[in-house]
């Protein structure tokens, strides 16, 4: 069973008729993120994506080091390492939810500041750059970023650098 296709199901099951689903939490955003009408300042995020937070600093560190070494040892074969971490949407909405009481995630706060050997593709900040600016960068039902997200992302200067000869 493809777990997504189950998590699709659900989600519409617990719209249509306000049930409660443990494994889907649904928040009332501040902003209008959706273009659609009944949707549009609603929010359905997984407790899988809460459940997976690990805001150790330690961690993104540990993470950080493994890959300047990776990238270490590319560079004489001429491979460029590109590190991309998609954003998830609880942590790219949480800043706009209401009444959360779930933590922020730290990982990309963790992460960005380190010194990198390779290429790092931030999600979390390009995303952010563009949230109020387009609705559906996430899909409102689905765990998924759009295809919005996609061209935001390929388009931003920071990755067409990567890229470049």
């Amino acid at each position: 069973i493809n777990t997504a296709n189950y998590k699709f199901f659900t989600s519409k099951f617990y719209l249509k008729y306000k049930g409660e689903y443990k494994a889907i939490l649904l928040y009332n955003l501040s902003q209008k993120m959706f273009s659609k009408n009944n949707f549009a300042n609603k929010l359905l995020v997984t407790k899988e994506d809460i459940g997976g937070m690990n805001n150790d600093p330690k961690q993104a560190l540990k993470i950080n080091d493994n890959l300047n070494k990776l990238a270490k040892l590319l560079k004489p074969l001429d491979i460029k390492l590109i590190f991309m971490v998609s954003v998830d949407k609880y942590d790219l909405y949480q800043p706009y939810m209401l009444h959360n009481k779930y933590p922020k995630n730290d990982f990309f706060d963790n992460i960005r500041p380190l010194q990198k050997q390779y290429f790092f593709i931030d999600t979390k900040e390009i995303l952010q750059n563009n949230l109020l600016k387009y609705k559906d960068i996430f899909y409102p039902d689905d765990t998924h970023w759009s295809f919005i997200a996609s061209d935001l992302i390929a388009k931003d200067s920071s990755v067409q650098k990567i890229f470049q000869p």
